[in-house]
């Protein structure tokens, strides 16, 4: 078996790492820095939970804040934290829907610029499919989307020629809700359809895309001739924007945005 490449982080900006952070001490960093923006003064950061004690200024005084550090949100819920002794979560990603009304979550990649995640979505369409003729619909999504990821829809049938093509890009309006007919589903609306579909062979012979998890969604993919699959590809967006647009030049204004 090849040994498999390593994947280089994004890029951020105005902070005091050059790359995204890809564990929970690399948000403690970045946590310094955000707190010297916001004028939030750091008591102390301890081993035990909760990672920090901070203050902050309000209209009634300083406010007493108890932190802890994640990468993801939800590893708050998986760690059996106690959301009663805590105040915020500060992490790179949220992705908990549900979390505690009692608690804040401060995702510091919004601090940075890199602000949605990006999923490729793959369905067979004879179960569960778009309306093409809406602008916006109820889209079967990933229980962990929020409003403003994007998701490709790929269209999986199961037949010999195992089509796997990602054919139309949509953009979340609301989180992940869970549903008794489609499981969990969010108001998608479409972004744009590719007239010249991506493949899986395409990324395949991709210098970086070559190590994603889309390089294996071929035909012969027990995923791809499943119900529902969703693989997350927030890291490798850049790229597979790059090569959208190099087949589909006519959206590259409407894909203009979409950096991370």
């Amino acid at each position: 078996m090849s040994k498999q490449r390593e994947i280089q982080p994004p890029v951020i900006k105005n902070a005091p790492m050059r790359f995204a952070p890809v564990n929970e001490q690399g948000v403690v960093l970045l946590f310094a820095d955000y707190a010297r923006k916001h004028r939030i003064e750091i008591e102390q950061i301890r081993g035990g939970f909760p990672d920090c004690i901070a203050y902050r200024s309000t209209s009634l005084g300083r406010k007493r804040i108890r932190i802890e550090f994640e990468y993801e949100s939800r590893n708050f819920a998986l760690h059996r934290h106690d959301n009663r002794k805590c105040d915020w979560i500060v992490c790179w990603r949220n992705n908990w829907p549900k979390k505690p009304r009692n608690l804040a979550i401060i995702e510091l990649r919004h601090e940075y610029g890199l602000g949605f995640n990006v999923w490729v979505v793959m369905a067979d369409p004879k179960k569960f499919h778009l309306d093409g003729h809406a602008q916006t619909s109820a889209g079967r999504v990933c229980s962990q989307t929020l409003a403003g990821d994007l998701v490709l829809y790929s269209w999986t049938e199961q037949s010999p020629s195992g089509k796997t093509d990602i054919r139309e890009i949509y953009v979340c309006e609301t989180p992940a809700r869970r549903t008794r007919s489609q499981g969990w589903s969010a108001s998608v609306r479409r972004l744009a359809k590719l007239a010249v579909p991506l493949r899986p062979k395409d990324f395949v012979n991709h210098t970086v895309l070559g190590a994603s998890n889309l390089a294996y969604a071929d035909k012969d993919d027990e995923s791809c001739a499943s119900f529902f699959t969703a693989i997350p590809v927030t890291d490798f967006w850049n790229d597979i924007r790059e090569l959208i647009i190099s087949r589909n030049p006519s959206l590259k204004t409407k894909l203009q945005k979409y950096v991370v």
